[in-house]
């Protein structure tokens, strides 16, 4: 724990969830009702394709959050905020009764996913030199992001829906 910066990771979480709360707030402010209307699962979602285009889409976002580590942080920001933004906009609107549901299914995926994106977002906070303080662990920190994005991607096809 001594080679985790924890500014970075206060900085990470700060972003990531002060833009929740705002995006649960404009949800309410907008008033927005979704409706939670359970789908009956189909086998053309749980595939090696569904699987291969949601790994792919979820690493272009780790990618993203890694660039900032060289374009002064501005992409991961703007990723991690954009990111937070939609999640609270959209639990925001959901009613208390559906809200379960949908927590549910999001959380088998979602905790590995968003975990994967911290871990990408703080290697890119960190910058050069704290990064080469203790290259070795973050470079295990990097392989452990990439790792969880795959094990998010294989719930996310496999497991997820079933809750749905």
């Amino acid at each position: 724990m001594k080679r985790l910066k924890l500014k970075f990771v206060w900085i990470v979480c700060g972003v990531y969830f002060s833009s929740f709360i705002v995006g649960i707030f404009v949800s309410n402010l907008h008033d927005n009702n979704f409706e939670y209307t359970p789908n009956p699962l189909k086998d053309t979602f749980v595939s090696i394709d569904t699987l291969k285009y949601i790994f792919t889409n979820n690493i272009k976002v780790f990618l993203i959050l890694l660039t900032g580590f060289f374009l002064l942080k501005i992409p991961t920001i703007i990723s991690l905020t954009s990111n937070g933004l939609m999640l609270g906009y959209f639990l925001g609107g959901l009613s208390l009764n559906n809200i379960q549901h949908v927590l549910l299914s999001l959380s088998i995926h979602g905790v590995p996913e968003i975990l994967s994106f911290f871990i990408a977002a703080y290697i890119a906070f960190l910058g050069r030199d704290e990064f080469l303080e203790y290259k070795k662990f973050n470079i295990k920190l990097l392989v452990i992001g990439v790792l969880m994005v795959g094990v998010a991607a294989i719930l996310e096809t496999y497991v997820s829906p079933y809750f749905i």
